[in-house]
């Protein structure tokens, strides 16, 4: 993976620049207003987690319709490139609803001003951020958005607070459907506070509490539920480090004692199973839910959460 990495204002080419100039724009002025009788409210969400959440918030309410704008199985949109039909649904969109905290970089302000009326919840506005380690692989400019770690939605503490935040927001922008909406959100949040309640009555009295993830996607998760992420094998998501920094971090590791590696189902496991053949390390895989498939059932989270623990105490007790 090249250094492209959320720097979105650079993956908007010319071409796509003006089709939003040539076709959304005159498409926009001339589109008549939506009305809640003859047409159904169009959410977007940006990646799959985030439109996990709100196909749940919003089932069983016919007059919305729930749009993935990234594929399902492409996981953390760190490297994303919109194609001309993602900026249809942007153009056709009432509400967007995203992440947050920098991951969708390449929703920068052209695409949001191709279409004026979008509505936008930004998930992260309802999170105590964590600061990234190696914020600045995420952005050469001095952007505070690059200060703290995207990843949220792989904690279901932090996943429950963003389905409750998510369900007011929307109650708010569809007051015909809110009464629904908040109790849709309610319901589901409480599901994901019951796998919460399972995490912190299991991850307790750890034999080991110290562990390596692959890239920085598990410190919430780490943060939540009381074990230590101490050593971190890739600096940029994806990209494999140097023999330099193959021969520092084996170092580390072998000096920290920890538990295990976690791995996840986006990125490669080379470097990790490397470490652990060589240190005598564990590795295990964890699912944050950044992918899954576009059909998944509306408990996908909790039960991809409810493995995840199951893989944590057999590594940490």
């Amino acid at each position: 993976m090249n250094k492209t990495i959320c720097k979105g204002k650079a993956h908007i080419s010319i071409a796509i620049k003006t089709f939003i100039a040539i076709i959304l724009i005159p498409a926009i002025i001339l589109a008549p207003p939506l009305t809640a009788s003859s047409d159904k409210t169009e959410i977007v969400t940006s990646f799959f987690p985030i439109y996990l959440f709100v196909k749940n918030i919003t089932v069983d309410i016919d007059n919305i319709k729930v749009d993935l704008l990234l594929p399902s199985n492409f996981g953390c949109p760190h490297d994303y490139a919109l194609s001309p039909d993602d900026l249809k649904k942007i153009h056709n969109a009432d509400i967007l609803v995203i992440n947050g905290l920098g991951l969708e970089e390449f929703l920068d302000d052209a695409l949001i001003s191709a279409n004026p009326a979008l509505k936008i919840i930004n998930a992260s506005d309802s999170i105590k951020p964590v600061n990234l380690k190696y914020s600045h692989v995420y952005d050469e400019s001095d952007s505070k958005a690059h200060q703290y770690n995207p990843h949220i939605f792989s904690s279901p503490h932090e996943a429950s607070i963003m389905v409750t935040y998510i369900s007011q927001r929307l109650a708010f922008y569809l007051p015909a459907y809110g009464k629904q909406i908040i109790e849709n959100g309610r319901l589901y949040a409480t599901g994901i506070d019951s796998v919460s309640k399972l995490y912190r009555d299991s991850l307790i009295n750890l034999a080991n509490p110290r562990v390596a993830e692959l890239h920085e996607i598990f410190d919430y998760l780490a943060q939540d539920f009381g074990f230590e992420i101490v050593e971190i094998l890739q600096k940029e998501p994806g990209q494999e480090p140097s023999a330099k920094e193959m021969l520092a971090i084996k170092k580390r590791l072998g000096e920290q004692k920890i538990a295990a590696i976690f791995t996840e189902p986006q990125y490669s496991k080379k470097i990790a199973e490397v470490m652990g053949k060589e240190l005598d390390i564990p590795v295990y895989e964890l699912d944050p839910v950044a992918t899954g498939p576009i059909s998944a059932p509306l408990d996908h989270y909790e039960q991809t959460m409810a493995k995840n623990l199951k893989i944590l105490i057999k590594a940490m007790k």
